[in-house]
């Protein structure tokens, strides 16, 4: 459903608190870009697996913001279910998890 690549943590690693909700803007946070169609074409038998990384080697994807440290911000639904995962950009990434699940 979305996922962002930028400078969305504050300085311990947490979600910044403009993407605390589920519905949020991602045009609220002017240091990230929304990669959500390159990230989908990477999906296969619903699965994603992304290798640990710089996720502006995707296709599709460029960097926001060079230099600084970027976190990937992903929400996707599976089996009705809402998750989430949230990340340092180069780190492995597989989906679907039940630890990713979401909860209001």
């Amino acid at each position: 459903e979305l996922c962002l690549y930028g400078l969305l943590a504050t300085e311990k690693g947490d979600l910044i608190a403009e993407l605390a909700g589920w519905g949020e803007d991602a045009g609220n946070v002017p240091e990230a870009v929304d990669i959500t169609k390159p990230v989908q074409c990477s999906v296969e038998h619903s699965r994603l697996v992304l290798w640990e990384g710089s996720k502006s080697s995707l296709p599709g994807v460029w960097d926001p913001c060079p230099g600084e440290d970027k976190w990937l911000l992903i929400r996707y639904t599976y089996q009705g279910t809402r998750h989430q995962l949230f990340c340092q950009e180069n780190d492995a990434v597989k989906l679907p998890k039940t630890a990713h699940r979401f909860i209001d």
